[in-house]
């Protein structure tokens, strides 16, 4: 089916609409109408639906296996009414009432390769995955770590080596005792919350101004 086939087809069902045969402007609409013209009635509805879709040009991918930072990265994003997605595998299956949730089969790297593959220039990241952030930089998608600290094309490649020489201390932790990561604090999630929060009125503020819609 072509597109101005599925057009018509729309329309055609639109003009059988129950609803439709029973809508009829009000005087008041008509007045308006009249009062203000057509081509001015067209250009508010036009910056209307533009408004609309500029605020969905931000939308936020959580690598959300064991994160623990979840509930800060909803409640910021509720508060600026950013679509959110987590993605965990079936290891950590989530719940939640705001954000669309995708679970993806538990295959080595599955939930890292499919967040890059449904996010988009603009959009901002949460991994603590060093390699999942080099990769959506790569796209020009935004990245913070759950520490609060951004990923940068000026930072990326000095913080895959410090993984890099992570992992081999990790394979050579049986010779040698190494010490594990700290317990997480309220002050980390308060770091988090303020440089997240940060990151997304840049990100919001910058993809606007390129889409013309601020």
């Amino acid at each position: 089916m072509t597109k101005d086939e599925w057009y018509k087809q729309l329309f055609e069902r639109l003009d059988n609409s129950k609803f439709r045969s029973s809508f009829h402007l009000k005087q008041k609409d008509i007045d308006y109408i009249n009062e203000k013209g057509l081509e001015r009635i067209r250009q508010h509805a036009e910056d209307f639906i533009s408004k609309r879709n500029g605020e969905a040009l931000v939308q936020i991918f959580v690598d959300a296996d064991a994160c623990p930072v979840v509930g800060i990265i909803e409640t910021i994003a509720e508060k600026y009414n950013i679509p959110t997605t987590l993605l965990c595998d079936t290891n950590h299956i989530l719940y939640s009432d705001y954000s669309e949730v995708i679970v993806v089969g538990a295959g080595t790297d599955a939930v890292d390769y499919k967040l890059i593959s449904i996010c988009h220039k603009g959009d901002v990241v949460v991994s603590q995955d060093y390699g999942v952030a080099a990769m959506a930089l790569g796209k020009g998608a935004y990245a913070i770590h759950q520490s609060g600290k951004w990923y940068t094309n000026e930072n990326i490649d000095q913080m895959l080596m410090e993984r890099h020489l992570n992992k081999k201390a990790r394979r050579s932790s049986h010779k040698c005792h190494i010490k594990g990561s700290r317990k997480r604090t309220e002050d980390d999630d308060v770091r988090f919350a303020q440089s997240f929060e940060k990151l997304i009125l840049m990100a919001k503020s910058k993809e606007g101004a390129q889409s013309g819609t601020i």
